[in-house]
C-alpha cells in the first residue's frame, strides 16, 4: 500500500497551489476558472501526479471539464515546470473529486435513520 511521505506531501501541496494559480490566471478557458483543486496525489518517485477537483456551482458538468482538463494537460505541465523547480515535471492527469457528494449522500442517510427512528 502507498504510503505518503512528507516529501511527497509537501511537493504535492505545492503541485496544487501552482495548478490552481495556473487555471485561474493563465488558462485562457473560463470554465477553468470555476475548478477548485481539492487534492494532489503523486507517485513517490515523483513522476506522476493525480489532481483531483471539484467544479464550483453546477453551471458545467464535471465529466466534461475533467476532459477537456486532460487534454489541456500538457499545457498546465509546460507552465507549471516553469513555476516549480524539480528534477522533472510530474505526468499530470486530472480526475473529479466524488468525496463531497459522498459525504452529503451519507449525511442524508444518516439523517433518514435519525428521522426513522423519532
Amino acid at each position: 500500500m502507498y504510503q505518503e511521505t512528507e516529501r511527497t506531501r509537501r511537493v504535492g501541496e505545492l503541485i496544487k497551489r501552482e495548478i490552481a494559480i495556473i487555471l485561474l490566471q493563465e488558462m485562457d478557458e473560463p470554465r477553468f476558472k470555476m475548478v477548485s483543486i481539492s487534492a494532489v496525489t503523486i507517485s513517490r518517485d515523483l513522476r506522476n501526479a493525480t489532481i483531483f477537483f471539484t467544479c464550483i456551482g453546477a453551471k458545467y458538468p464535471a465529466d466534461e471539464l475533467q476532459v477537456e482538463l486532460n487534454q489541456a494537460k500538457r499545457q498546465i505541465r509546460y507552465l507549471l515546470s516553469s513555476r516549480i523547480r524539480l528534477k522533472s515535471t510530474p505526468v499530470i492527469n486530472f480526475r473529479v473529486d466524488t468525496s463531497i457528494e459522498r459525504g452529503i449522500h451519507l449525511t442524508q442517510l444518516i439523517n433518514s435513520v435519525i428521522d426513522a427512528e423519532n
